[in-house]
C-alpha cells in the first residue's frame, strides 16, 4: 500500500477483504491505523521471525517456491513533504523518501521530479507470491 489512506480506500471498496481482516461495515479512523502501524513497528524482530516461519511452512506445500523469481522496481510517491520535517528541524518529514526523476512522456528532454520511495519487488515467478 502506498499510504494509510490508500489502505483505507482499498478496505472500503472491498467487502471481502474487509471481512477477512476482521472489520465490519465501519472502518476505524485513519489515526487508529497510524497508531497501530507505529506500535507494530516496535516488534519488527518478531514480525521477521513470523515471516521466516511462514515462508518455511509455505515451501512445504508449494514445491519450488523461490527457485524462479521475477524482479522489478518502480517509484511509489510519498505523501510526506521534503521540506517539512518534524519539530521544525529542516529535515524531511520522511527520511526514507527522496527525490526521484522520471523522464516525461511529454517529451524526450523533460524530466519530472517528485518525492517518493523506490520500491523493489521480488516475486516467485511460478506462484506469483512476493
Amino acid at each position: 500500500m502506498l499510504s494509510t489512506n490508500a489502505l483505507i480506500r482499498r478496505l472500503d471498496e472491498d467487502a471481502t477483504l474487509r471481512r477477512v481482516c476482521g472489520f465490519g461495515r465501519k472502518l476505524p479512523y485513519r489515526t487508529t491505523f497510524n497508531r497501530f502501524i507505529t506500535r507494530l513497528g516496535r516488534y519488527q524482530d518478531l514480525i521477521d521471525d513470523c515471516m521466516a516461519v511462514l515462508v518455511t511452512e509455505t515451501k512445504k506445500v508449494l514445491p519450488g517456491l523461490g527457485e524462479k523469481v521475477a524482479i522489478d522496481s518502480t517509484t511509489a510517491r510519498s505523501h510526506s513533504h521534503p521540506n517539512r520535517g518534524g519539530k521544525g528541524n529542516g529535515q524531511p518529514s520522511d527520511p526514507q523518501a527522496s527525490w526521484m526523476a522520471k523522464t516525461s512522456t511529454r517529451g524526450k528532454r523533460e524530466t519530472d521530479w517528485f518525492w517518493a520511495y523506490k520500491l523493489h519487488l521480488v516475486a516467485d515467478a511460478t506462484y506469483g507470491i512476493p
